[in-house]
């Protein structure tokens, strides 16, 4: 069986019906207007946008998200909505892990200390150490030193995660993993994949090398 979400409706050419300048919230809403998508409740920062670069929807949307410090998902309700990391939702324990289910990618936890913005006119930089470099055009400095105040000493483990299953667990929550030791590791949920006959899950709680 393969499903898809309201998502794949924003793989089109996004031609704004709205006037510049304009704010992010009018961007956001215009493009959920044209592709025919709900928008969950959500309570947007002033942000304006003086200038439209050409993408498609789901690029437009990105950056959008990216302006506010946000992931952006198509959540269980069918609706676009706007997170950012929070608390642990669920503990996985050893007494549902499969023999070697919890193994760390990483020597270290990750943890983010600084921004990093790049477009092709420049590069914005805010914070000092391993961090999350990413693409946006519409990025200023005043916008990457505020998002960095909210993620700033965000800490999680790198590691993939076999157990039991949750179907209730979604790409976005946190979760926090038991090692053999007792110890409980703060992960991510950025994929999951579901074998229905058994129950067995496998969730990747991704991140890199300090170069990577």
């Amino acid at each position: 069986v393969k499903g898809f979400d309201r998502s794949t409706r924003l793989d089109k050419d996004y031609v704004p019906t709205i006037t510049l300048p304009t704010t992010v919230e009018k961007v956001v809403k215009d493009i959920c207007t044209q592709c025919n998508i709900t928008l969950a409740t959500f309570t947007f920062p002033n942000i304006a946008i003086e200038t439209m670069y050409d993408g498609n929807c789901k690029e437009t949307l990105k950056y959008m998200a990216g302006l506010m410090g946000m992931n952006a998902k198509i959540d269980r309700y069918d609706k676009l909505a706007f997170y950012w990391y929070g608390s642990s939702v669920r503990t996985i324990g050893q007494d549902i892990q499969f023999m070697g289910g919890f193994v760390k990618t990483t020597e270290e936890d990750i943890v983010i200390r600084s921004l990093t913005s790049g477009s092709e006119e420049n590069t914005l930089v805010s914070g000092n150490g391993r961090g999350i470099s990413f693409e946006n055009p519409y990025m200023t400095q005043s916008l990457l030193d505020g998002i960095l105040t909210k993620v700033n000493e965000f800490t999680y483990t790198p590691a993939k995660i076999i157990y039991k299953g949750n179907p209730a667990l979604e790409i976005g929550d946190v979760v926090s993993v038991e090692d053999r030791n007792g110890t409980l590791h703060t992960c991510i949920i950025c994929e999951q994949e579901f074998v229905l006959t058994g129950m067995k899950s496998t969730i990747q709680s991704k991140g890199g090398t300090q170069q990577e």
